[in-house]
C-alpha cells in the first residue's frame, strides 16, 4: 500500500509508540511508499519494525522523542529521500537509526539528533547533497557505522558535522568508497576528529574540507587516500594521523595542514606522494613526522617538483623512528623548516 501525509500524523511520546509503524511483532508488514509533506511526531516518527518500507520521501518534518526514523533489527527501508525542505529529527537519540538495513539515504535537507545517523545495520548508499546538513548535536556522531557501507558521499555544498564527537565514525565491516566534496567538521576540534576510520575503506577521495583535532585518522585499512587540488585536511593537531599497521597509499594535490604536524606517521606511514601544487604543513613540529612503529622499513615519501613540505617552527620532515629503517625520501620540490629541512633523531637503520 501507499501512504501520503499533508497534515499531522502523531502518536504518544513514550515507548514504543510510533506515528507510522510498518510491521508489528510477529506480523510482518510492507508499505510501498510513504510521502510526507506535513508533520509526523511520536516517540518514534517512522518505525520499520518487522517489515519493509520500500520508499520514504520527506519534504515536511519528522520529529521524534527518540528516533526520527528507525529500521529495527527485522526492519528494512529500501529508499529514503529527504528533500531540501525536509527535516528529520530524533531529539533523544538519532535522526535515523539503523539496526536492520537501509538501501539508500539521499539527503538534501536536514537530518539531526544526538546522533545524525547511527548505523549498526548495513547501509547501501549515503548521499548528502548540496544544501544537505547531517548533524550530531549532542554527545553523538554526525554519521556512525559499525556495519557495512557501500558508499558514503558528501557533495559540494553538503555539511556533515558533530558538536561534541567525531563528525564521521566508521568502525565496522567495510566501506566501499568515501567521497567528500563538501564540509565534514568536528566542531570540538580540540578533542575530536573530522573522520575516524576504524574500518576497511577501498578508496577515500577528498576535494572539500575535513577538519577536527585530526582531520582524518587512519586506524584501519584505507587502500588509497587522494586529496585533490581543492582538498583540505586540517587539524588543530594534524591534518592526517596514521595509527594503523596497514599500509595506506596517500596522494596529495591539495593541502594537509596541522597546528602541530601536517602528516603524523605515528605507526605505519605508507607510500606518500606530494604532487606539484601540494602543500603539507605542520606549524609547530613538522610537515611530516615519522615515528617508531616496529616496521623494518618505511615505504617511500616522494615530494615532487612544485610541491612543498614545510613547518614554521619545526622541521620539514622529522624522522624519529628509533631503531628502524625510516625508508626512502625522494625530493624534487621544497622541504623546509625553521629547525631543518629533514631532521633525524634517534638511532636509525638505513
Amino acid at each position: 500500500g501507499t501512504l501520503s501525509n499533508t497534515g499531522l500524523l502523531s502518536s504518544g511520546q513514550s515507548y514504543p509508540a510510533a506515528a507510522v509503524k510498518v510491521g508489528n511483532g510477529g506480523n510482518a508488514g510492507t508499505l510501498t511508499s510513504f510521502a510526507n509533506s506535513g508533520s509526523v511526531t511520536g516517540f518514534y516518527g517512522v518505525l520499520a519494525s518487522n517489515g519493509t518500507l520500500a520508499s520514504l520521501t520527506n519534504s515536511g518534518t519528522i520529529t521524534a522523542a527518540m528516533d526520527g526514523v528507525l529500521a529495527d533489527s527485522s526492519g528494512t527501508v529500501t529508499s529514503l529521500v529527504n528533500q531540501s525542505a525536509g527535516r528529520i529529527e530524533g531529539v533523544g537519540q538519532s535522526g535515523i537509526n539503523i539496526n536492520g538495513s537501509f538501501g539508500t539515504i539521499d539527503n538534501s535537507g536536514t537530518i539531526t539528533g544526538d546522533y545524525g545517523i547511527y548505523g549498526s545495520g548495513a547501509i547501501g548508499t549515503f548521499i548528502n547533497r548540496s544544501g544537505g546538513v547531517l548533524s550530531g548535536t549532542g554527545g553523538g556522531y554526525g554519521f556512525y557505522s559499525s556495519s557495512t557501507v557501500g558508499s558514503f558521499t558528501n557533495q559540494a555544498g553538503g555539511v556533515v558535522e558533530s558538536t561534541n564527537y567525531q563528525a564521521v565514525y566508521l568502525y565496522g565491516d567495510g566501506v566501499g568508497t568515501v567521497t567528500n566534496a563538501g564540509v565534514i567538521r568536528a566542531l570540538d576540534d580540540q578533542n575530536y576528529e573530522g573522520v575516524y576510520v576504524g574500518d576497511d575503506i577501498v578508496t577515500f577521495t577528498n576535494s572539500g574540507t575535513i577538519s577536527g583535532y585530526h582531520g582524518v585518522v587512519q586506524d584501519d585499512l584505507i587502500g588509497t587516500l587522494t586529496n585533490t587540488a581543492t582538498g583540505l585536511l586540517v587539524g588543530t593537531y594534524s591534518g592526517l594521523y596514521v595509527g594503523s599497521s596497514y599500509d595506506m597509499t596517500v596522494v596529495n594535490y591539495g593541502q594537509i595542514v596541522g597546528g602541530e604536524k601536517g602528516v603524523y606517521g605515528y605507526y605505519d606511514l605508507g607510500p606518500l606522494t606530494n604532487k606539484s601544487g601540494g602543500v603539507i604543513s605542520g606549524t609547530n613540529v613538522a610537515g611530516i613526522t615519522i615515528e617508531d612503529d616496529g616496521r623494518t622499513a618505511q615505504p617511500t615519501i616522494t615530494n615532487e617538483a612544485g610541491a612543498l613540505v614545510t613547518s614554521a617552527n619545526g622541521a620539514g620532515v622529522l624522522v624519529s623512528a628509533s631503531g628502524y629503517d625510516p625508508g626512502t625520501i625522494v625530493n624534487a620540490g621544497r622541504i623546509e623548516g625553521a629547525t631543518g629541512g629533514v631532521q633525524i633523531t634517534g638511532e636509525l637503520k638505513w
